[in-house]
């Protein structure tokens, strides 16, 4: 923007339409994704409650797999080893829990393993219906005269 409007407004009204065309932007965004910005700020709300009582973020995941985020401060330890200085962290559930970490971690751990449960539903659905299964991350593949009875298996995994 400031490219664009240089030489044609002053810098100062340049700071100014700038700082309208962000929140214009960001209201835009959290219009249109009205309900992941809610999940969002539920997401927030459990984290922060969770940190105030020093708690790592636990959940059970849809197909019932305890997950917790072990994100904590750490004893860290340095080691002189020959010609090179090694330093070691030692986790302990004794000490707090790093807030930040824990913030921001939640909304993308929760999401994978969401995506990972699916992905196992789908791998149990194509088994059972003998099909081949293969995936990376959100990818996932089979012969392709059997692409359509595993589309049908991912969406019946939902």
């Amino acid at each position: 923007l400031k490219k664009q409007l240089k030489g044609k407004c002053e810098d100062l009204e340049i700071a100014q339409l700038s700082g309208l065309l962000s929140k214009l932007v960001l209201d835009s965004v959290d219009e249109v994704f009205k309900n992941a910005m809610q999940i969002k700020r539920w997401l927030d709300k459990a984290t922060s409650i969770c940190n105030s009582a020093n708690f790592p973020v636990c959940w059970i995941a849809p197909g019932g797999l305890a997950c917790r985020q072990f994100y904590r401060d750490a004893q860290e330890c340095s080691v002189q080893l020959g010609i090179q200085r090694v330093t070691l962290q030692r986790p302990s559930d004794k000490l707090p829990v790093k807030a930040s970490k824990q913030r921001q971690g939640f909304p993308p751990n929760f999401i994978h393993s969401i995506d990972a449960t699916h992905m196992a539903f789908t791998a149990l659905q194509c088994r059972d219906q003998g099909l081949n299964f293969a995936a990376v991350h959100d990818s996932y593949w089979t012969h392709a005269g059997d692409v359509d009875a595993m589309g049908a298996a991912i969406r019946g995994s939902f």
